[in-house]
């Protein structure tokens, strides 16, 4: 017997001595205080005749779990079966509940499932592309953990506003731009994103990119779109700081300097690429960091 197997062994057992409990009408997956342990194995393995039978029994499409998730947030979450979600819809979950940080199951969908039929589903059914959690982030926004372009890709198809802000005025570009793959780069500014957004502290697209992206072709992505290479130089803080004081991938640096970065503007301290350097270790174990120091000499 494996390890979840067990799991739900004894999870059923604990129910069965509970007074005033009947064990027959009970999917112990829906019940409120359900251990943690199994969520995860259950909404990702459950199908739709089980469903079915949970919801003839009448169980509580509204019960929560610790972090205000429905039933339909964790199918949302776990389950690669469009089935499963169109079941739980009809049977009365409400599409736009919120759980306890604001977010709506499609925020959930968007965030870690890969099929892109689940998040169709719920969009048909009437989930709000737009909806805001507490931290303003729309379902493009939660998207920023996905690996899967194609969530992104639908998304922006059904209306998904691609210049939306959180709460720190950051776009979906913002969030994509340090880590995202250059597919989902493009998908955003074909999109519309504006590639010369700021945030409440004065950050641009560009300065996540360069600071942590290690594919110089984002760099070159964004820019192309109308990123202005030295945004931020009237805050003492320019992309290419960024990527000098972050970035291992020296190709990064120089795709900037190629499309213009200033190689001497200073930071708010007063140093300039050459002085920033000197800190990044990263940058310093590999030889790229001796071809950039290199440039100070040219």
């Amino acid at each position: 017997m494996n390890f979840y197997k067990t799991q739900k062994l004894l999870f059923f057992i604990s129910f069965i001595f509970l007074p005033g409990l009947s064990f027959s009408n009970i999917c112990p997956e829906w019940v409120e205080g359900n251990p943690i342990l199994q969520i995860k194995p259950y909404w990702g393995e459950v199908g739709s005749e089980e469903i079915i039978k949970c919801l003839k029994e009448g169980q509580d499409l509204s019960v929560r779990d610790e972090m205000g998730r429905t039933p339909l947030h964790l199918a949302a979450l776990y389950s690669k079966n469009p089935k499963v979600i169109k079941l739980l819809i009809q049977g009365g979950s409400k599409i736009n509940a919120r759980n306890a940080s604001g977010g709506t199951a499609l925020h959930d969908a968007a965030s870690r499932n890969h099929n892109p039929l689940v998040l169709e589903t719920l969009i048909r059914a009437g989930a709000d592309v737009n909806a805001k959690n507490s931290n303003d982030w729309s379902p493009l926004h939660s998207s920023k953990f996905n690996k899967n372009e194609n969530i992104v890709k639908l998304l922006l198809s059904f209306g998904a506003d691609v210049n939306a802000e959180d709460d720190m005025r950051r776009t979906a570009l913002h969030l994509a731009a340090p880590f995202g793959s250059i597919k989902k780069i493009k998908m955003l500014l074909n999109a519309g994103a504006n590639p010369n957004a700021l945030t409440k502290y004065g950050i641009s697209p560009l300065h996540g990119a360069a600071g942590w992206n290690k594919d110089p072709k984002v760099i070159i992505e964004i820019i192309e779109a109308g990123a202005n290479v030295n945004s931020g130089i009237e805050f003492g803080r320019t992309p290419l700081h960024e990527a000098g004081m972050w970035n291992s991938n020296s190709k990064v640096i120089f795709a900037l300097i190629d499309m213009g970065a200033d190689i001497f503007a200073d930071n708010n301290k007063g140093e300039n690429l050459f002085d920033i350097i000197e800190t990044n270790e990263r940058l310093k174990s590999t030889d790229g960091y001796w071809d950039v120091r290199e440039l100070q000499f040219r």
